[in-house]
């Protein structure tokens, strides 16, 4: 599967999968980003980085963070 998908009304999958709090959401994350996710790519106006940092779950920006830094 393509991380970097969209629906047809222009969202992406992983603002679905962790836009609502879950305890896979780390994991999933990490998954999507393992296998390509663009957070850079603006989805209406913002990144998906801001969007996820928006959630103002700090546990998310540590995982990308993380990510970033190997």
């Amino acid at each position: 599967a393509d991380s970097n998908s969209q629906d047809k009304n222009g969202k992406s999958p992983i603002l679905y999968a962790i836009g609502r709090n879950n305890k896979n959401n780390l994991e999933i994350l990490r998954l999507f980003l393992v296998h390509g996710l663009d957070l850079d790519r603006n989805e209406k106006g913002m990144s998906l980085r801001e969007r996820i940092i928006s959630f103002g779950n700090p546990e998310l920006n540590r995982v990308i963070e993380q990510f970033e830094n190997q």
